[in-house]
C-alpha cells in the first residue's frame, strides 16, 4: 500500500512540474497571383516564410501553452485570436492578444506571469506563437512582428518588414526591401534596392546594390555594397567594399575597408577611416568638426588635393606636390596633387578640430 501511495505521489509531482499544454494549429491555403501580397502580423510571436516556385500560399499557426494547470493554459487559449483571411490577390494572418499591462518571465525554467489590463492574470511555463508560410517567390510580403524572430527566404517580390525587439534572419531579397527595426538583430545575406530606418539594432549584411538609410545607437557590418546613402547618428560602422558613399553622421565611427568611386563625408564627432582609396577614384570629399579623417590611397593613384583645417594637424602624402601651403594662426591650407596635376580623381577635406592623415 505504501508502495502505491509512494508511486502516486510521484506521479503528482511529475504532473505538477512537467505540467498541462495544449498546442492549437490553425491552417489554410489560398491560390493565389504571381504578383499577391502576403501580410502577418504577429506580437511574441516567431514568423518563418519560405518560398517556393508556385501558385499556392499555405498558412499554418500553430499556439503552443503550457502551464501548471489545464485551467491556466485555456485561460491564455482564451485570449488569443487568429485570423487568416485571403483571395487571389492578397493573403492577411493575423493574431491578437488583449493589451498587456505586464509580461515579466522570471525564475530557473522561464515561467512566464501575464497580467492584462482588463485585470485577467495568467502564469504559464510556456507561450508561443508560430506562424510557417509557404509562398511563390514571386509574391510581395508585409511584416510586422514585436517581441518574436522573422526568417525569410529568397524572395523576388518586394519585402516591407518591421520588427521590434526581436531577430531578423533573410536569404537574398531579390525586389524592392523597406526594412524598420528597433532593439533588433538582423543577419541579411542580400538585398537589391534597400530603404531603411534602424534603431537600437545591429545589422549584418553581405551584398547589396543600393540602400538609403536612416539610423541611430545602430552597429552595422556589410561586407559589399554599391551604394550607401545614410543619415544617422551614433552609430559604429565596419564596411568592406563600397563604391558610392554619402553619409551625414553625428557621433558615429566608419571603418571602410575600400572606396572605389565617390565618398562624400559630413561628420560632426567621430571618425572615418579608410583603409584602401582605389586608383581612378573621382571624389573624395569630407567635411568634418571634431572628428577626425584617415585614408590610405592605392599605389599608384594619381590625384588632386585641396585640404583646410582649423586647430587640427595635416599628414600629407608622400610624394605630393604642393602648390600651396597658407598658414594662419590655427589655420592651414594644402593645394597640391599626387602623380598628375591634370588628373581626374580629387580629394577635399574640411576639418575642424580633427586631425587629417593620407598615406
Amino acid at each position: 500500500m505504501r508502495k502505491v501511495l509512494f508511486f502516486v505521489l510521484l506521479l503528482i509531482m511529475a504532473q505538477a512540474v512537467s505540467g498541462q499544454e495544449r498546442i492549437v494549429e490553425t491552417s489554410k491555403r489560398f491560390r493565389v497571383n504571381r504578383d499577391a501580397r502576403v501580410d502577418v502580423t504577429g506580437k511574441y510571436s516567431n514568423i518563418h516564410i519560405e518560398t517556393y516556385n508556385g501558385s499556392e500560399v499555405a498558412v499554418n499557426v500553430q499556439v503552443k501553452v503550457r502551464a501548471s494547470s489545464m485551467k491556466e493554459v485555456e485561460k491564455m487559449l482564451d485570449k488569443i485570436e487568429v485570423d487568416i483571411a485571403g483571395n487571389s490577390k492578397q493573403v492577411t494572418v493575423e493574431s491578437a492578444l488583449p493589451a498587456i499591462k505586464n509580461w515579466n518571465q522570471s525564475g530557473k525554467r522561464g515561467d512566464i506571469r501575464i497580467t492584462f489590463k482588463d485585470g485577467t492574470e495568467v502564469r504559464l511555463q510556456e507561450f508561443s506563437i508560430d506562424y510557417a508560410l509557404r509562398i511563390p517567390y514571386t509574391n510581395h510580403i508585409r511584416l510586422d512582428n514585436k517581441y518574436g524572430d522573422i526568417f525569410v527566404d529568397e524572395l523576388e517580390g518586394d519585402a516591407d518588414i518591421q520588427l521590434k525587439y526581436g531577430t531578423l534572419e533573410t536569404e537574398a531579397l531579390k525586389g524592392r526591401c523597406l526594412l524598420n527595426l528597433s532593439y533588433a538583430k538582423a543577419n541579411i545575406e542580400a538585398v537589391n534596392w534597400g530603404d531603411m530606418e534602424i534603431k537600437y539594432s545591429e545589422l549584418k549584411l553581405e551584398v547589396a546594390r543600393a540602400i538609403r538609410l536612416e539610423s541611430r545607437y545602430s552597429n552595422f557590418e556589410i561586407e559589399r555594397i554599391d551604394t550607401l546613402r545614410s543619415i544617422s547618428r551614433y552609430n559604429g560602422y565596419q564596411l568592406g567594399e563600397v563604391s558610392y558613399f554619402v553619409a551625414e553622421e553625428r557621433n558615429s565611427t566608419i571603418q571602410l575597408e575600400r572606396l572605389n568611386k565617390i565618398g562624400d563625408f559630413e561628420m560632426r564627432y567621430g571618425g572615418l577611416e579608410v583603409g584602401w582609396l582605389s586608383a581612378g577614384f573621382r571624389l573624395f570629399r569630407f567635411d568634418g568638426q571634431y572628428a577626425g579623417c584617415e585614408l590610405r590611397t592605392e599605389k599608384g593613384a594619381d590625384y588632386t588635393f585641396d585640404i583646410h583645417t582649423k586647430y587640427a594637424n595635416v599628414l600629407k602624402p608622400a610624394g605630393a606636390k604642393v602648390q600651396e601651403d597658407l598658414k594662419e594662426r590655427s589655420e592651414r591650407r594644402l593645394i597640391g596633387y599626387v602623380g598628375s596635376a591634370s588628373a581626374n580623381s580629387r580629394i577635399e577635406i574640411r576639418s575642424e578640430y580633427g586631425d587629417v592623415t593620407i598615406k
